[in-house]
């Protein structure tokens, strides 16, 4: 019996980044710690916009209570 496979793209591509980060990116934390946090604060300075406590409460009053 074969069982065709369903396969979410969006999945893939997660699942590729948390290997990426894996790989490259959580090492340079033991090798090269200055690297590292330059690293971490533009990823900080990329994402920082979006995740934030005003914007989180915002989505969570909006979703909960305001259907």
């Amino acid at each position: 019996m074969t069982h065709a496979l369903n396969v979410n793209p969006d999945a893939i591509v997660n699942e590729a980044r948390i290997a990426y980060f894996s790989i490259e990116i959580a090492p340079l934390f033991y090798s090269d710690q200055e690297r590292f946090i330059d690293f971490m604060r533009h990823a900080i300075a990329l994402n920082g916009s979006f995740f934030n406590t005003q914007r989180m409460v915002l989505q969570y009053v909006t979703k909960a209570y305001l259907r």
